[in-house]
């Protein structure tokens, strides 16, 4: 079913599990996936490696994994004018102030304030000749450019707000203000990960062309005002890291991955600056269906766990529960691979040799899943075993059972509604992006080869002929499916997603055509 029985895993570059504690999921999944990371943020992260770092540049070598360094744009001063500042508003709009002394009071107080944090002098002179002193012409680029950032409802500190990326100015780095150091909550490393799987993918460079003409244009306004009112380039602050850890040299999902963002992309009348929306929810479902893959491929199963979807919203308690069911399938799926993959590795590696000497089993569980420095009391080799399991499995950072609820939730794939639970779901945003990436630009297509699409290439479950195909015989009747196919097509008529020539036959279009 996927490009596993030709893939190879990778070594880790030395020094990639330096600080980590437990490497059980980094081997399964890639170092690393965390709840901290919201799917825009991935999205956004992917684009900041790809401003350093053509796609398709460089690949696995002869089964070495990518070694990659990267640097990240701070741009304390811009960010700082953007998130920090409030001076340059009330100087500009102070009528009591003449307008030829507005421009040096203002760079007074701005420098002042600075001074006082950071230390140093004169810090913002450069843009004396940038905007020829006049306050107003600097204070409206500054209104624009706030109204790029992303999130705002997140107030963050001010090192960790973001603007939408509309050109290579515009990208800034998540660091902590205290020491001006790389900070990886935010910038968690699932960003990187996208980047190498679409660096493994066949479509890297047609990717990458798309990119620099989307997301990473020098002439696009708002990177032109981004440049403007940024420290000049010789005084930017770069933080650097290695690349994160993916540790299979193929995958069906690296290209599945790739031909929906070379759709997104390539879609000629949908305006860049609704590009980012569709891409960061079409990549989460994308991770998604990576992670019920490498679930069934390490336990063997048949199929992956589908995604069966509830386009009633909520109103049939029947399906809903089965949404629900199925959403807890996908995360339990991913301890029960976790608990797999421990056993098989051990067994792999002389564990019917332990017998009941407990440093022998330690010397083989440090050697292939614990931290460089790794101190434990010895105990019965199986109770090493199970403690193992139990700590990879309720781990906070990199566990993929916790980290499918916020991702899902964040792509509009998941609704949660008190008294009710949670379930798998479909947002109209979450739809739009499934027609953007599955109805090509030019094609118009009947809604069931549509729903036989997605099933496809996400095993999304909707309508009756996928539910037989992930059943066989579905647990509720096909009459459910039915109606739930007919409740998407309601929805979507409503956001100009399909018509209907005729009784028999609705359509599915895409409105950028």
């Amino acid at each position: 079913m996927t490009d596993d029985k030709k893939a190879t895993r990778l070594t880790p570059l030395d020094g990639t599990f330096d600080s980590v504690k437990l490497r059980v999921q980094e081997n399964i999944y890639g170092h690393r996936f965390t709840t901290d990371q919201e799917p825009y943020m991935i999205l956004l992260e992917a684009l900041n490696v790809c401003a350093e770092r053509s796609l398709g540049d460089e690949g696995v070598d002869q089964g070495s994994h990518e070694k990659l360094t990267y640097g990240l744009k701070q741009r304390r001063k811009m960010r700082y004018l953007l998130f920090v500042d409030r001076s340059i508003d009330r100087v500009a709009l102070n009528q009591s102030i003449p307008d030829h002394q507005k421009w040096n009071k203002w760079k007074s107080q701005v420098n002042k304030l600075y001074k006082e944090k950071y230390g140093g002098d004169n810090h913002f002179d450069y843009l004396d000749s940038v905007f020829d002193k006049n306050i107003m012409s600097l204070a409206q680029a500054i209104r624009v450019l706030r109204s790029q950032e992303l999130d705002v409802s997140n107030r963050r500190r001010w090192t960790s707000r973001f603007l939408a990326v509309k050109g290579p100015d515009m990208i800034c780095s998540d660091f902590r203000e205290r020491n001006w150091s790389r900070d990886r909550r935010f910038f968690a490393r699932g960003g990187e990960l996208v980047y190498l799987m679409l660096n493994r993918s066949k479509h890297a460079e047609d990717i990458m062309k798309e990119i620099n003409n989307k997301f990473l244009n020098i002439e696009s306004p708002m990177n032109r005002l981004c440049e403007a009112i940024s420290e000049p380039k010789t005084n930017i602050a770069t933080s650097h890291g290695d690349i994160g850890y993916l540790p299979l040299t193929q995958h069906s999902s690296y290209n599945r991955m790739a031909k929906d963002w070379l759709r997104i992309l390539t879609t000629e009348k949908l305006p860049d600056s609704q590009l980012f929306d569709p891409l960061f929810r079409i990549t989460g479902l994308n991770l998604v269906s990576y992670f019920a893959l490498r679930a069934q491929e390490i336990l063997g199963e048949k199929k992956p766990e589908p995604i069966v979807i509830d386009a009633k919203n909520g109103s049939d308690i029947q399906l809903r529960e089965l949404a629900k069911i199925h959403l807890s399938r996908h995360r339990d799926v991913s301890n029960r691979a976790v608990e797999s993959f421990i056993k098989d590795v051990v067994n792999e590696n002389g564990w019917e040799e332990v017998g009941d000497n407990p440093r022998a089993a330690f010397d083989i569980i440090k050697d292939k899943f614990l931290g460089k420095n790794a101190v434990r009391d010895l105990d019965y080799p199986e109770r090493q075993i199970q403690k193992l399991i139990k700590e990879a499995t309720s781990r906070d950072k990199n566990n993929i059972h916790k980290v499918l609820l916020p991702l899902t939730k964040g792509i509009g794939l998941v609704t949660a509604r008190s008294g009710s639970g949670t379930w798998f779901s479909l947002s109209d945003s979450m739809i739009a992006a499934l027609v953007l990436a599955n109805v090509h630009k030019s094609d118009t297509i009947e809604l069931s080869r549509f729903v036989k699409k997605i099933y496809k290439n996400y095993k999304i479950v909707i309508g009756p002929n996928e539910a037989k195909k992930a059943y066989g015989t579905p647990p509720v009747g096909l009459q459910k499916f039915r109606d739930n196919l007919a409740a998407l097509e309601s929805r979507m008529t409503k956001l100009s997603l399909t018509f209907r020539l005729s009784d028999d036959c609705a359509f599915v279009v895409n409105p950028y055509r």
